[in-house]
């Protein structure tokens, strides 16, 4: 049997990529917006490293448990691509209505068209800021 060539991802937490309260706040203020489906994404350059924030209003999901289970499947997929996206983006990920509702295929799906609209992974030429 061949042995596939695997693609490299963080088998770390993502805690040294959080978002801390005033960073969070300009990202959601100052940041460019991009939305694909349910999840929207709110990026911003920095000199530094890259950095992360899920965002999911007791609006949108009323039950802590629904919004926990959403911010764990979309760390999740973050977890598999933080290597893949370059450095120096403050970047926040917003959940709507509905993103509960979607399996976990369906999300990667989702996250992958979004990261690639906004053109911040390593191989993209240029973000779209």
């Amino acid at each position: 049997m061949e042995k596939e060539k695997k693609r490299k991802m963080a088998t770390y937490p993502l805690r040294k990529y959080r978002l801390r309260g005033k960073e969070f706040e300009e990202v959601l203020k100052k940041g460019k917006g991009f939305k694909v489906d349910s999840l929207v994404l709110k990026l911003i350059l920095k000199e530094k490293e890259k950095k992360f924030g899920f965002l999911i209003s007791k609006k949108v999901l009323k039950k802590a448990v629904q919004r926990n289970k959403v911010k764990r499947r979309l760390r999740e997929i973050l977890r598999e691509r933080v290597e893949d996206v370059r450095e120096g983006v403050r970047i926040v990920f917003i959940a709507l209505k509905g993103l509960e509702e979607k399996e976990f295929f369906e999300l990667k799906e989702i996250f992958e068209k979004i990261l690639k609209k906004s053109k911040i992974l390593k191989n993209e030429s240029n973000p779209s800021i």
